[in-house]
């Protein structure tokens, strides 16, 4: 396994013409701790993934591997939390201490600055998904 690529295992969930929906199920970093029964942080969720065109025939059910470059994640990473959190303290900087508005109309300023970063990456979603490609393999059984 390279080093530059990250694996999950992955279940087909539907099979269509041009592509294939696998479900993961992710865990908090805390579902694998021996008291995680007992503790209410335990949490499972499933996340449907799109593999547009995939390799191979492929079955409902059948277990594979889904595969991603590692810097997929640091770019989504980025993209969704680092750059609006830069705006929002440019965005509330700018708007106490260069337009000395209150705190009130700063705050409100702050969400709408992050809320219209949102909707423009909103618009770019078809160029970010060419972007953010997955893939998938069988697993090999031994």
């Amino acid at each position: 396994m390279e080093s530059s690529v990250l694996e999950h295992r992955a279940v087909v969930s539907a099979v269509y013409a041009d592509r294939v929906v696998v479900t993961i199920t992710q865990s908090s970093a805390c579902s694998g701790c021996h008291a995680a029964k007992a503790c209410t942080a335990a949490d499972h969720k499933e996340r449907p993934i799109t593999i547009y065109r995939p390799m191979g025939e492929y079955k409902i059910g059948e277990p594979v591997l889904l595969k991603g470059r590692y810097a997929m994640g640091n770019t989504a990473v980025v993209i969704s939390f680092v750059v609006p959190l830069v705006l929002l303290l440019v965005v509330a900087l700018l708007a106490v201490h260069v337009l000395h508005l209150s705190d009130l109309y700063a705050a409100l300023c702050t969400l709408g600055g992050v809320g219209v970063y949102y909707l423009i990456l909103s618009f770019f979603r078809k160029s970010l998904s060419k972007k953010f490609v997955f893939y998938i393999e069988k697993i090999q059984s031994n």
